[in-house]
C-alpha cells in the first residue's frame, strides 16, 4: 500500500545585509530569488538529484504538500529539503526526523472524562493523584486551576497524567514553578538624594570633598560635569564620588581611574614601497612628544597585536611575502599617555626571469650574440660578455656562466643564468702541406658533421681517421671529392682527434667534439 505523509515547508532566502568588521571593510550579501526545491530521504543523492518540488519564483515560500514514502521501511527516517536560487546556487539542506508506521493501525481509544489526575513533587501512585475533569477526546487541551494548598513557598514541580477508556494510564508530564507567599512584601522607600561631592586620590573625610553642582531631589541621579584637574600632576589618578540623602546619610564612594597627560602623543609614520627580500624603511612622523618624558615605541609588523620592534624613531623590517601588510605603531610615555596608528604598506614581488641560451658548447674562435632571456629587455653579463655578445676566445676552455638580469616597472630586479662550454675545436696542430685547408662544421656536433678540404690534389686516396683521447681509432673513411659526411654513430660525447692523410703524409690534424 502506498504511504503518504503531509508536511508544511517554509523556505526563505535572506535580504541584503552589510557589515563592517574592524580593519576589513564593508561586506554585503544580496537577496536572492528561489526558483527550485527538492527533497530526499536519509541519504543525499547529490545536488539536483532529489525529488523536484514545483515552486513559483519568490524570495520565500510556505506551503503544505503530500510526499510519498513508498519504498521506505517502517521505522525512523530523515527527510531533507534544499532550495536553489536564480543564480543556480543551492542552499544547505534542512531536515527533520520522522517515524513511519505500518499502514494498518488500530483506532485510538477516547479518553474517559473522569480519568485525569495531577500531583506535586512526589508521585503518590497511579490513580492516587488529585482528580482532573476533562472532555473525552483522542487529544486534550484544557485550562484548569490547580490548588497549591499545603505547599511551602519555593520551587515545586506539578505532574499530570490521563487514562483512556481501556483503563490504560499514560506516563506523567511535569513542569517546574516557584510558589510565592500570598502576602506581598513591601519595600520601604529610601530618602531622596540631596547632595554629592567628589575628591581625587585621597579621601579628605566625609563632607570635606568638592561639592558637585546642585541637582533636583531624586532617588537616583546621573551627573554630566566637567571637573577641573588642577593642581594634579601628569600621571595616573583616581576620581571618587559619594552622595548624601535628605536624612544626612552619606553613601559609600564610587571611583574610576584616569590619566592626566601634559602631552598626548600623536603616533604617525610613513613607509617606502620595496621589493620582496629588501628591507622596508619606516620613517617616524610622531608628534606632540614631551622631550622631558620617556617614551616607548612598539612596532607591530604582523598585525597580531604583538610588538615586533621597540626601536624609537625610524626602523626597518623585511617582510617574508609580497603584497599588502598592516603595520601598527603604538607610542606610550611613562605617564600612561598613549596613541596608536595602523597603516597598510605594500611589498612588490620580483619578476620571474628565465635564461635559455641557444647552445651549450661553443668553439673558442667563434662569437655568440646572446639571446633566450625572458622577459625581454634585460641585460646579459659575465666574463667575456660585452654589449650582449659572448667572446669565448678571451677565456680558457671549460664551463663558463652567463647571467641575465631584468628590472621591472617597480625597479624590482631578478636574475637567471646558464652555463656554456668553451672548446678549442679546430686548433690545427700540424700542416704537412702548404696551402692545404680543412673545416669541420658544426663543431661541436650532435648527430653528424661535414668535413671540407681544399688546396691539395692527390694522385692517391685521401683518408680521414678519428681517434679518442686514449689514441684508439673509432672511425675512418676515405674522402671522395672535397667533402665527407661524418655520422655520430655510437660515438659518446667527448673530445676526439682527427687526422687527414694522403700518400703516406699527414696533411693536417685537429680536435673534433661530440655533444649530447
Amino acid at each position: 500500500m502506498k504511504k503518504i505523509i503531509s508536511i508544511v515547508v517554509f523556505f526563505l532566502l535572506p535580504f541584503a545585509f552589510c557589515s563592517l568588521p574592524f580593519g576589513k571593510g564593508w561586506g554585503c550579501v544580496s537577496a536572492q530569488t528561489i526558483d527550485s526545491a527538492e527533497y530526499f530521504f536519509d541519504i543525499d543523492p547529490g545536488i539536483g538529484n532529489g525529488t523536484l518540488i514545483p515552486l513559483t519564483l519568490t524570495d520565500s515560500t510556505s506551503d503544505s504538500m503530500l510526499i510519498s514514502t513508498e519504498g521506505l521501511s517502517t521505522g525512523f527516517h530523515n527527510l531533507f529539503f534544499r532550495v536553489r536560487d536564480t543564480n543556480k546556487t543551492w542552499s544547505l539542506y534542512e531536515g527533520d526526523r520522522l517515524y513511519i508506521y505500518d499502514t494498518i493501525v488500530a483506532a485510538s481509544a477516547l479518553f474517559d472524562s473522569s480519568a485525569g489526575e495531577y500531583f506535586y513533587d512526589t508521585d503518590p501512585g497511579v490513580g492516587n493523584g488529585l482528580s482532573l475533569t476533562i472532555t473525552p477526546n483522542d487529544s486534550i487541551l484544557d485550562t484548569v486551576v490547580a490548588s497549591t494548598a499545603g505547599l511551602n513557598s519555593g520551587f515545586h514541580t506539578i505532574f499530570y497524567r490521563v487514562k483512556d477508556s481501556n483503563n490504560v494510564w499514560s506516563l506523567y508530564e511535569g513542569a517546574r514553578f516557584y510558589l510565592f507567599d500570598t502576602i506581598a512584601q513591601t519595600t520601604p522607600s529610601s530618602p531622596p538624594l540631596a547632595k554629592a561631592e567628589y575628591f581625587y586620590d585621597t579621601d579628605p573625610g566625609i563632607g570635606n570633598g568638592i561639592s558637585l553642582a546642585n541637582f533636583s531631589l531624586a532617588d537616583s541621579i546621573i551627573l554630566n560635569a566637567t571637573l577641573p584637574t588642577a593642581p594634579l600632576t601628569a600621571g595616573a589618578h583616581n576620581l571618587f564620588v559619594r552622595v548624601q540623602d535628605t536624612m544626612k546619610v552619606w553613601s559609600l564612594y564610587e571611583g574610576k581611574s584616569f590619566i592626566i597627560c601634559n602631552f598626548i602623543p600623536i603616533a604617525d609614520f610613513s613607509a617606502d614601497t620595496v621589493c620582496i627580500n629588501s628591507p622596508t624603511t619606516f620613517t617616524d612622523l610622531s608628534t606632540n612628544l614631551d622631550t622631558s618624558a620617556l617614551y616607548t615605541y612598539a612596532w607591530d609588523f604582523n598585525n597580531d597585536g604583538i610588538s615586533d620592534d621597540t626601536t624609537k624613531g625610524n626602523t626597518t623590517h623585511v617582510f617574508p611575502t609580497p603584497g599588502t601588510h598592516n603595520v601598527a605603531l603604538v607610542v606610550n610615555n611613562t605617564s600612561g599617555c598613549i596613541d596608536a596608528v595602523l597603516k597598510t604598506i605594500y611589498v612588490d614581488s620580483l619578476p620571474i626571469v628565465i635564461l635559455n641560451i641557444p647552445m651549450d658548447t661553443i668553439c673558442a674562435n667563434d662569437t655568440l650574440l646572446l639571446s633566450g632571456g625572458s622577459p625581454a629587455g634585460g641585460t646579459y653579463s659575465g666574463i667575456a660578455v660585452h654589449n650582449g655578445i659572448f667572446y669565448p676566445d678571451s677565456v680558457s676552455s671549460g664551463n663558463h656562466i652567463i647571467y641575465y638580469t631584468y628590472n621591472d616597472i617597480n625597479s624590482c630586479s631578478a636574475s637567471s643564468y646558464s652555463k656554456i662550454y668553451v672548446s678549442y675545436c679546430t686548433g690545427i696542430n700540424e700542416l704537412q702541406v702548404s696551402g692545404f685547408q680543412f673545416q669541420v662544421s658544426p663543431n661541436p656536433f650532435r648527430e653528424s658533421a661535414v668535413l671540407k678540404i681544399e688546396g691539395y690534389k692527390s694522385i692517391g686516396e685521401i683518408r680521414m681517421n678519428l681517434f679518442n683521447v686514449f689514441g684508439q681509432e673509432v672511425y675512418q673513411s676515405p674522402i671522395t671529392g672535397n667533402s665527407l659526411s661524418i655520422p655520430r654513430g655510437n660515438l659518446a660525447s667527448g673530445v676526439y682527434f682527427l687526422k687527414i692523410s694522403a700518400e703516406g703524409k699527414n696533411l693536417a690534424e685537429g680536435k673534433f667534439i661530440a655533444v649530447d
